[in-house]
């Protein structure tokens, strides 16, 4: 017998045993890491699509609240502006004496009780509009901020939903992939 047969012979004696070899040791190893990293891949994506739609949830919340309260700024705004308006005709009326007191033809100007009555009346009703007008000032800057808040928080939940969109899909195929394709099945040594 010539050498070279003896030892391809040997060769493919080795060759059986190391695919036998694959076949009982390695091939289960690999199969169980696989399913482990499925079953790991599977139960991360679960928890993010949990968490995304726990931030939705909030966002929808402080969405609704800041919708609320821009609701209620406005109300305000509308009230401060009422109340402002409303004080302007008492002013004309009270400059309006005041001013005909002040300037009374073939009378002279005294300075008496109703007079000083009126010009403090003037300064009520003036200190009153500069407080209402401080108070609408600050208010439309609030509304400002609560619209700019308003947009933030709609970005975001766009982002969100699309997101949670995203990861849904994502679950949906690995599903389907994990009823068509096991990792056994994956791993069998294919004969052709």
């Amino acid at each position: 017998m010539f050498p070279y047969k003896t030892h391809n012979y040997g060769l493919l004696k080795m060759t059986d045993h190391a695919l036998d070899l694959h076949t009982c040791i390695i091939l289960p190893q690999t199969t169980s890491i696989l399913e482990g990293q499925w079953t790991a891949t599977n139960y991360s994506l679960r928890k993010r699509l949990h968490e995304m739609e726990q931030a939705q949830h909030e966002l929808e919340w402080q969405k609704k609240n800041t919708e609320a309260e821009i609701a209620e700024t406005e109300e305000s705004i509308s009230n401060l502006r009422q109340a402002l308006a409303d004080k302007t005709p008492p002013l004309m009326v009270v400059n309006t004496r005041l001013e005909n007191r002040i300037h009374r033809p073939r009378v002279e100007l005294c300075r008496d009780p109703p007079m000083y009555g009126m010009v403090e009346e003037v300064a009520e009703i003036a200190g009153v509009q500069h407080s209402l007008s401080e108070k609408l000032t600050t208010a439309l800057q609030g509304l400002g901020t609560l619209q700019r808040t308003l947009e933030r928080i709609d970005r975001d939940l766009e982002s969100k939903t699309a997101c949670v969109s995203f990861d849904k899909e994502c679950i949906e195929v690995r599903k389907k992939l994990g009823e068509h394709q096991k990792a056994e099945d994956l791993l069998k040594p294919r004969t052709a």
